[in-house]
């Protein structure tokens, strides 16, 4: 597509973590920036060796193959309330799944700040929802999740989670004109026994263990009333399901009075 063969400016990466999604950008713009307040992030984001990347001191260079050019993603301790960026120097701002960690009027006159007139912002996250299993039994899987998963674990979520759940509805950006897109939807095909690695990872259900180390695991619990629904004896790491993710994407252009 045209706008995948030129590069189309500068972007800020709010809430990189180690730069999964930062990377993904590096192919499209001349400058990209991460920005993380984690030091043990940013310093994970040097280490990570993905797509020919490597991670030198404060930046890393990514050599992206495809269009045969040295691109420069540099990596910086910051918030999104404090971006280490100057003031109009940026043509996107993204944020993707940490919006609801940000304190939101800091997070709006930051955005105002560091884009340059008529920049964009896009916020992006996903929701938390069941596995599948080549098509079959959808709505018993996604019920289980929610009995035995969400409905034990989200009593422990801090108030910032509430905005994930709610599809950043109350989201509050100094903006005209906000657009919504939730059309897209992320699936990505595994075995059950990573979906449920990945359960353990959400922060989700960190909070539920450490409130209640002694209580069963609603991982676990989830990965056997899976079981039982699908009725396979297969073992968990060879049983293969879909991640099936509804992406929320948030969009607006900063307006230059006349």
């Amino acid at each position: 597509m045209f706008y995948s063969k030129i590069p189309l400016g500068s972007v800020v990466d709010v809430g990189c973590g180690s730069g999964q999604f930062t990377r993904s950008l590096a192919k499209h713009f001349d400058d990209v920036i991460g920005v993380d307040i984690s030091e043990a992030q940013i310093s994970s984001a040097r280490r990570l060796q993905h797509l020919n990347t490597t991670y030198v001191n404060a930046f890393y260079k990514a050599l992206i193959a495809k269009i045969k050019r040295l691109k420069l993603i540099f990596s910086r301790v910051g918030s999104g309330e404090a971006i280490p960026v100057p003031a109009e120097s940026t043509a996107l701002v993204t944020c993707a799944t940490a919006a609801h960690y940000l304190d939101p009027n800091k997070f709006g006159s930051e955005i105002q700040r560091v884009l340059k007139p008529n920049g964009c912002v896009a916020i992006v996250c996903y929701e938390l929802v069941s596995c599948r299993y080549n098509g079959e039994k959808v709505e018993e899987l996604e019920q289980a999740f929610e009995e035995v998963f969400m409905d034990k674990t989200t009593p422990y979520m801090d108030s910032f989670y509430h905005l994930v759940r709610t599809k950043y509805a109350d989201l509050e950006l100094p903006f005209e004109n906000i657009e919504r897109d939730d059309s897209y939807t992320i699936e990505k095909d595994m075995m059950l026994s990573d979906f449920i690695g990945f359960l353990k990872s959400t922060a989700l259900y960190q909070l539920f263990i450490n409130a209640n180390p002694t209580k069963p695991d609603p991982a676990i619990q989830f990965q056997q009333r899976a079981r039982e629904i699908l009725d396979v004896i297969t073992p968990v790491h060879l049983l293969p399901v879909t991640m099936h993710f509804p992406v929320f994407l948030i969009l607006a252009r900063k307006t230059v009075s006349k």
